[in-house]
């Protein structure tokens, strides 16, 4: 039992549980300033564009913050859509409906 303690508290991230079935979507980007959230390659501004995601792409929090926390508020993610891995902006993050 002491197993699935630590796979939840590790699951829970942002103040959302994390399962399988649970995606979240790109959010709350202006249309005149922000049309895309930049998936960069590290935690900051300063940090290599790896591409450019709509509003409404679905991706998943990863666990292991390490890789994105050089400035606070930039969380990793995974985008399977283009099969990739980086940071992005946690402001523009949303939860997905159950099942994506």
């Amino acid at each position: 039992m002491e197993g699935f303690y630590r796979v939840a508290t590790a699951l829970i991230f942002l103040g959302t549980v994390w399962s399988p079935a649970q995606a979240d979507v790109v959010c709350g980007l202006d249309p005149l300033n922000h049309e895309f959230l930049s998936l960069r390659s590290g935690g900051g501004v300063r940090f290599i564009e790896l591409t450019r995601l709509a509003p409404g792409t679905n991706l998943r929090v990863l666990a292991d913050s390490a890789s994105c926390d050089q400035e606070p508020g930039w969380v990793p993610v995974a985008v399977p859509e283009v099969n990739l891995e980086g940071c992005v902006a946690k402001q523009f993050i949303c939860p997905g409906p159950p099942g994506l």
